[in-house]
């Protein structure tokens, strides 16, 4: 099972990689507010923890923008 769960960590990271570099997140006004609520599922699947307690950012080094 945990192969699994790595396999599809590596998927996903590759999926990410690819729409940054591709000029994708920057098209798509509401992927970043998505791809947050679904890092914040993920947090609440492992701790129990409010979303009110903590923050997530997204810095694109490349273009140096912040969502």
């Amino acid at each position: 099972m945990r192969h699994s769960t790595e396999m599809t960590g590596s998927i996903a990271k590759e999926r990410l990689k690819f729409m940054i570099e591709s000029g994708q997140m920057e098209n798509s006004p509401n992927l970043m507010e998505r791809m947050k609520k679904e890092i914040s599922d993920i947090i609440s699947r492992y701790y129990d923890v409010s979303a009110e307690n903590y923050e997530i950012k997204v810095i694109l080094k490349q273009n140096k923008k912040r969502a």
